[in-house]
């Protein structure tokens, strides 16, 4: 039996990082979180000071990425298993599966991280056993992974009376469809876009924006809190906005996590 296995936890979502560390003290209690980082920066720091024996790792992160990380503690000699999480479409993820590294597709499923456990259990317990095989294809997964980040809006070109404004998308606190436009909140204000709701979703990287209703997106860092009434409607709060956001049925199963 695996005794005092460590973990950190690497997530720039802190709703993410809560959900995932309450997940594994439900599936694995045998299991110490010893930590939890935010950017990839924190992440290098926490596992040269933790020497945790599981990683679970993001890969897409401001700054330095997940993809970089990793290749970064690849080169220890001593470096942790990484688990990691991704938003990747199915193509991606099915690649993955060939390779030794385990990962875990967002929204994390619980039969998902049972599977994820069960994986790494064995190759730790190869690896104290010496016939850990699953390191030589590291590398390939790495180069894989980078081929494969996908490209997600960075920038808005927005109008707001008769102007034209450039508007970074993290500024962005949420996205509503009116009739043919779609407008975009900011801290600064309410802008107006071209692009319909169906395919702006296609354009956001589903980690940092949830479609929440079929005319409305929400930045997934400006959540406060997420509530339900009693006829069971829910609705989201957001930290910038004095209104809530109506979340249809069909997209309540993205809020189990929190």
């Amino acid at each position: 039996m695996l005794t005092d296995v460590t973990a950190i936890i690497v997530d720039d979502e802190p709703l993410l990082r809560i959900y995932l560390d309450k997940l594994l003290a439900d599936s694995w209690p045998e299991l110490t979180v010893v930590g939890t980082a935010a950017d990839g920066k924190q992440a290098l720091e926490l596992v040269a000071e933790q020497q945790p024996d599981v990683m679970f790792l993001d890969i897409r992160m401001p700054g330095i990425d997940g993809i970089e990380v990793a290749r970064r503690i690849s080169k220890q000699e001593e470096s942790p298993l990484i688990i990691f999480t991704t938003a990747y479409d199915q193509y991606a993820v099915d690649a993955f599966e060939h390779e030794a590294v385990d990962y875990l597709l967002k929204p994390i499923s619980e039969d998902r991280l049972l599977n994820a456990i069960e994986k790494v259990k064995k190759r730790l317990t190869d690896k104290s056993q010496g016939e850990d095989s699953g390191a030589e294809n590291f590398d390939k997964l790495l180069e894989k992974l980078g081929r494969n980040d996908a490209q997600y809006l960075e920038w808005l070109k927005a109008s707001r009376k008769d102007n034209i404004h450039i508007i970074p998308i993290s500024d962005v606190v949420c996205f509503h469809a009116e009739d043919k436009y779609t407008t975009a909140i900011t801290n600064e204000g309410e802008f107006v876009i071209r692009t319909p709701i169906k395919e702006l979703v296609q354009q956001l990287d589903p980690q940092s924006f949830w479609q929440v209703h079929r005319s409305s997106i929400v930045n997934v860092s400006s959540i406060k809190h997420v509530n339900k009434d009693m006829t069971g409607k829910m609705q989201v709060h957001l930290h910038q906005m004095n209104r809530p956001v109506a979340v249809s049925r069909s997209f309540q199963n993205l809020f189990k996590q929190m």
